[in-house]
């Protein structure tokens, strides 16, 4: 599907992104670009299992819960990633709108937790 090739293609680039901030310090914009890779990789999958229309926009407390209720809590599609993209936005917003900077290790951890959360929900949209 086009709309979904397009929002892959973003969240790829936006991860991308990430890890080269990551690398070269930039940790407060490694941790926004996480988000919007996760972000975008939810939208993906909530279009590929027809949940969401790939024409509309949704907001992201939309995103975040019909994500969790429909494809980890009715469908068990994606087990233990309940909270996931929230636990990384609320790293955003202290990235994008505190005044403390987030660390080295912060932006690590939460780089990688966000690859796995892609890793895993891109698996499960391969094989279906």
């Amino acid at each position: 599907m086009i709309i979904e090739d397009g929002f892959l293609s973003k969240a790829k680039e936006n991860l991308a992104v990430a890890e080269w901030c990551l690398k070269e310090g930039h940790f407060n914009a490694c941790i926004n670009r996480v988000y919007y890779s996760m972000y975008q990789v939810a939208f993906v999958a909530l279009v590929h299992f027809q949940i969401a229309k790939s024409e509309a926009q949704h907001s992201h407390k939309w995103i975040q819960s019909t994500f969790a209720s429909e494809l980890v809590g009715k469908r068990k599609i994606f087990p233990g990633y309940q909270s996931h993209l929230m636990r990384v936005q609320e790293k955003r917003n202290l990235a994008d709108y505190s005044k403390t900077p987030i660390s080295r290790k912060q932006a690590k951890r939460t780089f990688d937790f966000a690859k796995n959360f892609i890793k895993a929900v891109m698996g499960v949209i391969n094989e279906s």
